[in-house]
């Protein structure tokens, strides 16, 4: 069997301000027709560099090889003219990006994102195009995607979109598929369904397949061989088998034991309301014909009513697609609700649905978010002092600069995270690293109630036990309210008191999360759990 792809001595270094930055160091692997390999290893660890470099997608000429050489099929990529990098890409060599909401064009809908590549490699008409879209939205799970082809990316949820980047990236049944993180966004139901069909794909058409992560379950039942890699360094490989049973670095070994542990805060008797929802409803026309008349609604969010404790944590857990973020969204009325929203500030009772935008403002400095995609929430335009230090600006006007500056400071050692960091900006860290700022950024207020929307989703396995006791440590220090909401139960074991169970934006089950975890009542929860505890792909 010979190689499809061979990476020799392969360095990349990156020219910054002051210094040059060498994120790959010297590494070596090949991938053999046919073949999946697992490429594994910590946000940093130059992952999704080795991946972006076989296709020649790195910011050059601020990026470049000190060293090495990529054949596919005997010709140096890192050689190779444009032209003979438009006909490899996204035709013989396909990628799955790791943050669909940046990589998926805005201004497009689905079904010109997907075709588009049919088009250019294919040469297919728009009908038979728009044929194939359906199927590939179908292949990867995507429900009702003939009527969801003129759909916007914003108009998807985070598994929604991912599905939409799988789709295109099998679009012209590549010889090698590259997938970074493909499954972070997506439920722990579909994780295993899209696992499945990457290795039924690579099984029928021949395929190579390298899957990038973080998380070494993922590629355990999928892959042949697997390389470990920290630091820029390839620290172990082999046959899957033999490193998950014989794991020989001690970075490999950590990997394998990582997972969020423990349970929640202990939490007081006397339960002090912070917030409550009362029959909340978000509604979503659907529009056809010449005159766009209403035919009917998406019930989003469908009469749901919830509460939030002081010092206490609602996981809110369910598919994408269930309303769990459109919840959270309607919370801090940043999308339109009907139904009572309640805040409780010094024992009043604030009914927050009647507010408008300049009545909800002084309550941000006691209500905030951490979004899901990190990368798309931070402005690449201001430096991380200045993404900060914005809230403060506005609802802590008193803290002269140098105050507010030794309290950004301490918020980033927080978040473990140094000070040297201030004058740099969002493009230049990892995934992890950024979701560690948009979290610096939300608890530099010392908000009362916060909601986090999958905060960990984007995060190593390591890092995720971290963040969570992070935010137990904040959440017994100051009395926080949290809404976690999150398709990893795992994680959400781990840290929530009570949980809510959405599916279709109605609760199919709540309660004491111990209780629900120990013995849940409804199948689809039950469901839910069993794939988030065991995950495994079909042989």
């Amino acid at each position: 069997m010979g190689n499809l792809l061979k990476i020799s001595n392969l360095s990349v270094s990156f020219n910054l301000e002051k210094k040059v930055h060498m994120a790959v160091k010297n590494i070596s692997l090949d991938v053999a027709k046919g073949e999946a390999l697992g490429i594994v290893g910590e946000s940093g660890s130059g992952k999704s560099v080795t991946a972006l470099s076989v296709l020649k997608l790195l910011p050059y000429p601020k990026a470049f090889h000190p060293s090495g050489k990529i054949f596919y099929k005997n010709k140096d990529i890192l050689e190779a003219s444009e032209v003979e990098l438009q006909k490899i890409r996204g035709n013989n060599i396909s990628m799955i990006f790791q943050e669909p909401m940046t990589s998926l064009n805005p201004l497009h809908n689905i079904k010109k994102q997907i075709t588009e590549v049919l088009f250019l490699h294919k040469k297919m008409s728009d009908k038979d195009a728009e044929i194939r879209a359906i199927e590939l939205l179908d292949l990867v799970g995507f429900k009702d995607g003939k009527n969801r082809l003129n759909d916007y990316p914003h108009q998807l949820s985070g598994g929604q979109k991912q599905r939409v980047m799988i789709a295109m990236a099998l679009a012209n049944d590549p010889d090698l598929l590259i997938a970074d993180e493909p499954t972070t966004a997506l439920d722990v139901t579909i994780q295993a369904q899209i696992l499945n069909l990457l290795k039924k794909l690579q099984t029928k058409l021949g395929m190579s397949l390298i899957i990038i992560t973080h998380d070494l379950t993922i590629v355990k039942n999928i892959t042949d061989k697997v390389v470990v890699m920290t630091e820029g360094k390839i620290v172990e490989s082999g046959k899957t088998k033999l490193i998950f049973s014989k794991p020989k670095h001690n970075y490999t070994k950590k990997l394998l034991a990582s997972e969020p542990k423990g349970k929640p805060v202990s939490i007081k008797k006397k339960k002090i309301p912070l917030l409550s929802t009362k029959e909340l409803k978000v509604y979503y026309p659907i529009k056809r014909g010449f005159l766009k008349k209403t035919t009917g609604f998406i019930k989003a969010v469908d009469e749901l009513n919830i509460n939030v404790f002081e010092g206490q944590t609602l996981g809110v857990v369910g598919e994408s697609g269930s309303g769990k973020t459109t919840l959270g969204m309607a919370i801090l009325r940043l999308i339109k609700s009907k139904g009572e929203i309640n805040f409780f500030k010094k024992k009043r009772k604030l009914s927050i649905n009647k507010f408008d935008f300049k009545q909800m403002r002084p309550l941000r400095n006691d209500i905030q978010i951490v979004f899901q995609d990190p990368f798309g929430s931070l402005s690449p335009r201001l430096s991380i002092e200045e993404i900060i230090s914005e809230g403060l600006e506005i609802h802590k006007k008193d803290l002269n600069e140098n105050d507010r500056k030794k309290l950004i400071i301490d918020i980033l050692k927080k978040v473990e995270l140094e000070k040297s960091i201030l004058n740099r900006y969002p493009h230049e860290f990892s995934g992890g690293q950024r979701q560690r700022i948009a979290i610096a950024r939300a608890i530099v207020l010392k908000p009362r109630f916060l909601i986090l929307d999958e905060p960990t989703s984007a995060l190593d396995l390591s890092v995720q036990s971290q963040i969570v006791e992070l935010l137990k440590k904040l959440q017994k220090e100051n009395n926080l309210g949290y809404i976690f909401i999150s398709h990893d139960l795992r994680v959400v074991k781990s840290l929530a008191h009570y949980l809510v169970v959405l599916k279709n934006g109605k609760i199919v089950e709540s309660g004491n999360s111990n209780q629900i975890f120990k013995a849940p009542k409804q199948k689809y929860t039950k469901q839910l759990i069993s794939a988030a505890f065991e995950i495994k792909t079909k042989s």
